[in-house]
């Protein structure tokens, strides 16, 4: 599933267009391609090693997510608000 999902990311970045944010995604789609790639031949188990997170992390800097305050290592998600 999270290769797939990498694979639609990886194609929305490609085609990014309209937005401020459209030339971002489209210079990150090689970082997001390769990982993309990259989980498709993943043994199980693996993507607990060093190097996923730091390809995962390169791809989110390329598109403009910034490092959280308390950093990647302690981050658990972002709070999302959802309506009563």
């Amino acid at each position: 599933m999270l290769q797939s999902r990498m694979t639609a990311l990886s194609a929305y970045c490609a085609k990014a267009w309209g937005s401020p944010d459209a030339e971002r995604f489209r210079a990150a789609t090689p970082k997001v391609q390769a990982l993309a790639e990259s989980l498709a031949g993943a043994p199980p188990g693996s993507l607990t090693e060093p190097g996923w997170n730091a390809q995962a992390r390169e791809c989110l800097d390329a598109m403009g997510v910034p490092v959280p305050p308390e950093g990647w290592e302690a981050f658990e998600g972002w709070r999302v608000s959802l309506p009563s």
